[in-house]
């Protein structure tokens, strides 16, 4: 995220809480991988089939419980349309129409009968979202020096405090998780003295926290100027928020530890569908996730593997 005078804000993703839905087709590949690309944001976009066709630019979102297709698309293709859902994003929540889907296939892993919430193309920035109802319970190791995706198989198995086996995949730092509402959640997040209860949203552009977090941590001014500093945050429903961007002096992800994090503040609608008003809380967006070389979600073992 450019830190220039001509920031205007930044698309934040965060959809629906409501179950997903599809079924996984039997004979998927133990393991698979893609390429990826980075957009202006830094967020991963990788490629999906939706009903046979395409390749499609898709957003690789770890914060979404649901994949998602952008309106356009979904009327390229001629997609009958699927009940209304409540979506849930980062700004607000709303009434939103879906798309019935026979066949979403990421990396060679097929679902079918998936309905789709359909948003705005300019709210999400590609064809749509690869959620995790398309990679649950597998690994998903998101190579950000190689620009790759890796599937695969989550093995559980009871593993030491810190580190993945060597057969597995490159050595990293393994955090504990947890689930709420189908994202794994980071427990052991600080900046200074201050725990932070932390969610993984690759989807998001930036990184925002709230104010029970501004209030306790140190901070560095980017400016004088306020009106440089307010910036609104975009949401992939139609309300838009507004935050302050300032600069946190240090945020510390396990043993890691990062300098002078840009950090937008703002008492967004997730932290209140989370229940974390009064708790400190950060959603840590692409920009902070791609100053490591490897991320790593492992639903089978509920953990979060960063590797610097």
């Amino acid at each position: 995220m450019g830190l220039g005078a001509g920031l205007c804000g930044a698309a934040a993703a965060w959809p629906s809480r409501a179950q997903p839905t599809g079924t996984r087709l039997p004979g998927d590949p133990d393991e698979t991988e893609f390429d990826a690309r980075f957009d202006p944001a830094l967020r991963m976009i990788g490629p999906a089939l939706v009903n046979g066709k395409g390749p499609f630019s898709f957003v690789v979102d770890t914060g979404a419980n649901r994949s998602a297709i952008s309106e356009d698309l979904a009327e390229r293709l001629r997609l009958p349309r699927g009940p209304n859902v409540e979506l849930h994003g980062i700004a607000g929540a709303e009434m939103t129409p879906t798309a019935r889907v026979d066949a979403f296939e990421v990396g060679g892993i097929a679902s079918r009968d998936m309905l789709l919430p359909v948003l705005k193309r300019h709210r999400v920035g590609a064809d749509g979202l690869i959620g995790l109802d398309a990679l649950q319970g597998r690994l998903v190791e998101m190579d950000f020096r190689r620009r790759r995706v890796r599937l695969r198989r989550s093995r559980p198995r009871t593993l030491g405090n810190t580190r993945l086996s060597p057969e597995d995949l490159m050595p990293g730092e393994a955090l504990p998780a947890r689930y709420r509402f189908g994202q794994l959640t980071l427990v052991q997040v600080r900046s200074g003295k201050a725990s932070i209860t932390a969610f993984i949203d690759s989807g998001s552009q930036v990184t925002v926290g709230n104010s029970a977090l501004r209030s306790l941590v140190r901070l560095k001014n980017l400016a004088r100027d306020e009106e440089y500093r307010r910036v609104p945050i975009f949401s992939v429903t139609s309300q838009v928020a507004y935050g302050e961007l300032t600069v946190l002096k240090t945020l510390q992800i396990g043993e890691s530890r990062i300098l002078n994090l840009p950090v937008v503040f703002s008492d967004v609608h997730a932290f209140r569908l989370w229940g974390l008003e009064d708790k400190p809380a950060l959603l840590i967006g692409a920009d902070t996730l791609a100053r490591y070389s490897v991320l790593v979600l492992d639903f089978g073992r509920n953990q979060v593997v960063f590797n610097p």
